[in-house]
């Protein structure tokens, strides 16, 4: 009966868990999209001959802030990278 008891306990304990776990990852992606389109905006209305914006890599930094790289209408020389950290929300707000 003890071994039971311990094993729910454990099943319980890993569901909270890998619950949290995604509701992290999914809120992480939430920002990421969401920042994408405001991404996409910007460009549109600061860039002249903006066709399209690609997101290359997504890497956390070490303090805990989201780092995209992309490029610029498919072209390698035109690059940018936006850091969304917490204290601004994770808001993307024009700093390239």
């Amino acid at each position: 009966m003890n071994k039971k008891i311990v094993f729910l306990f454990v099943c319980i304990i890993t569901l909270i868990l890998g619950g949290l776990y995604m509701y992290n990852k999914n809120t992480e992606k939430h920002y990421i999209d969401t920042q994408k389109k405001r991404i996409d905006l910007f460009f549109q209305n600061n860039l002249r001959n903006y066709e399209n914006s690609s997101i290359d890599s997504i890497q956390k930094t070490p303090m805990g802030s989201i780092e995209l790289k992309g490029h610029i209408n498919n072209k390698k020389n035109l690059y940018f990278n936006v850091k969304l950290n917490k204290e601004t929300n994770y808001q993307f707000n024009g700093d390239l």
